[in-house]
């Protein structure tokens, strides 16, 4: 049953329109951004050390450049205040590689505790797609991958609906599974992969042997396969991919 793409909108803008709208915004904040060659040793986490992400900093920087924002409603100014995010996540990455962010925020968890961090956090992971930044993806996933990306986008769905800026976008999930040394994150991660492909009929109760049944199943992937429309609709257990009408290349 081929699902036209107005229906697809449509659901988009009806059960995910506050992340959608995110997306959009952040889409063409960081288009065409390059991603700084970073170095291969960590960074140190010493206070007031340039070559560390200073978090507190970071926010107080971004409420000066947000104070006098307005907007005629609260979802305009919700956008105007996630561009203005997003166009400091790109400057920092632009100036200063991806390492400072990741050094700062991934390792520590700090997303929990600390709603700013979890928002330049979700920020900083849709940069990463955007931008093709496939190895500091899987990085970032490996050490703490999310459920969610915002209010309601899981990120699978999020990944799937990106491949154009990612190539094999939802195999991320699998090299960072591979990667990953901690239990507790892999199981977000094989949490993320069961939710898409259980649904499709790849059933493994082991979860190496799952994640393997995935990335075999994405490595034949084609063109005529999807992102599934009413995947994420509360109270549905829908596939992650659908097959979708042959086009073009």
């Amino acid at each position: 049953m081929a699902h036209s793409i107005t229906h697809y909108q449509n659901r988009l803008r009806r059960d995910f329109q506050a992340s959608v709208t995110v997306c959009l915004v952040l889409s063409t904040v960081f288009a065409g951004v390059m991603v700084a060659d970073e170095p291969a040793t960590s960074l140190p986490q010493t206070a007031g050390d340039p070559k560390v992400f200073q978090l507190a900093a970071f926010e107080e920087e971004y409420q000066h450049n947000i104070q006098n924002i307005v907007a005629p409603d609260g979802k305009t100014l919700y956008d105007k205040r996630c561009q203005a995010l997003g166009s400091m996540v790109r400057e920092e990455v632009y100036e200063n590689g991806r390492r400072r962010i990741i050094a700062a925020l991934f390792p520590k968890r700090q997303q929990a505790s600390m709603p700013f961090a979890r928002e330049v956090s979700w920020i900083f992971v849709r940069h990463l797609i955007y931008s093709g930044d496939r190895q500091g993806l899987v990085e970032v996933l490996a050490i703490d991958c999310p459920k969610l990306l915002g209010i309601q986008m899981t990120i699978e769905f999020e990944l799937v609906l990106n491949q154009a800026h990612l190539q094999r976008s939802v195999e991320v999930l699998c090299d960072a599974f591979d990667r990953c040394v901690d239990d507790s994150n892999r199981s977000m991660i094989i949490a993320a992969l069961r939710r898409g492909f259980e649904p499709m009929g790849i059933v493994q109760k082991d979860d190496k042997s799952f994640a393997r049944e995935c990335r075999q199943w994405l490595s034949a992937l084609d063109y005529t396969w999807v992102a599934n429309p009413e995947y994420g609709l509360p109270g549905e257990k829908a596939p992650l991919f659908i097959k979708g009408p042959r086009v073009d290349k």
